[in-house]
């Protein structure tokens, strides 16, 4: 048995990355939700940083799998504008 991996404690930033892959968001499409929310540091090589970060540190070999084990910590987003473009 897998000895469980302590969970780190998600900046606001990551919890909108993680939030908009729960909700749908391609990868490509994640800086978009960075800029409505007026987070620093929307750029897609810092958005693909971070995700390959939590990836690493969770054991998670794919972003459904790190949205799973961060499930709790994912935040209601309006994204009918982003989808739609």
């Amino acid at each position: 048995m897998k000895s469980p991996i302590k969970k780190l404690k998600l900046s606001l930033y990551e919890r909108y990355i993680l939030s908009g892959l729960a909700h749908g968001i391609p990868v490509g499409k994640l800086p978009l939700i960075l800029e409505r929310y007026d987070l620093e540091a929307h750029s897609l090589s810092s958005v693909e940083k971070s995700l390959r970060n939590l990836k690493k540190h969770c054991g998670c070999n794919t972003n459904a799998q790190l949205v799973y084990e961060y499930r709790e910590w994912v935040l209601k987003l309006d994204t009918d504008q982003i989808l739609d473009s």
